[in-house]
């Protein structure tokens, strides 16, 4: 199994054109390609709860079947800084539930592809003062 994390400068920058892509070349080549979105903001409530489009394009690009919340455990809705979003939803961003999943993907591909979210430079925590 081989990893790969996809992140850009910002937001908007195509790190989901990216991902997609890498994901359609993999496949092509005849590999399971697993694709994880591990926090996103900015997402829409569906009936079956918040659902963000990025986590939805990397799911269908992706032929190793997951669940939503393997794909994008930590949903959020406002279009803030998830980091920011967390923190107002009071639901703390688990680093092991981030890895648990990604385990659980890399068991079932030859390839994953993990798409950022925001910028490199993004913090997944708020910082201990705020």
């Amino acid at each position: 199994m081989s990893g790969l994390f996809i992140t850009g400068t910002d937001t908007g920058m195509g790190k989901t054109v990216v991902a997609v892509a890498l994901a359609n070349a993999l496949r092509a080549e005849g590999l399971r390609v697993a694709c994880m979105k591990p926090v996103a903001s900015g997402s829409r409530t569906t009936p079956r709860g918040l659902r963000n489009d990025d986590a939805l394009a990397l799911m269908a690009a992706a032929n190793v079947a997951a669940t939503y919340e393997e794909v994008n455990p930590y949903c959020f809705q406002p279009a803030i800084a998830p980091h920011l979003a967390a923190r107002d939803a009071a639901v703390p961003i688990d680093v092991d539930r981030l890895v648990n999943c990604y385990r659980l993907l890399a068991g079932r591909a030859d390839h994953v592809l993990v798409e950022g979210a925001g910028g490199w430079r993004l913090p997944l925590h708020p910082p201990p003062d705020s």
